[in-house]
């Protein structure tokens, strides 16, 4: 091999890496199962729905009833 192949071949598999990281995040590669996932999502949903609502009149995310607005 001519001098010089080793940078190429080398940044052709960094290149490589990348796209294999970049094809991996936009198409979910290695994420869990979706029943994990989908637990993940109710428990999201069932710590955002503290902060909804009132108890007792008062609000559970602090703040009153015009708070944010």
């Amino acid at each position: 091999m001519p001098k010089g192949w080793g940078y190429r071949i080398a940044s052709l598999v960094l290149v490589a890496l990348l796209g294999l990281t970049l094809a991996s995040a936009f198409f979910g590669w290695g994420l869990p199962g979706t029943a994990a996932t989908r637990a993940a999502r109710e428990a999201i949903a069932r710590r955002r729905g503290v902060r909804v609502g009132s108890s007792g009149g008062r609000y559970a995310g602090g703040g009153g009833p015009r708070f944010g607005k």
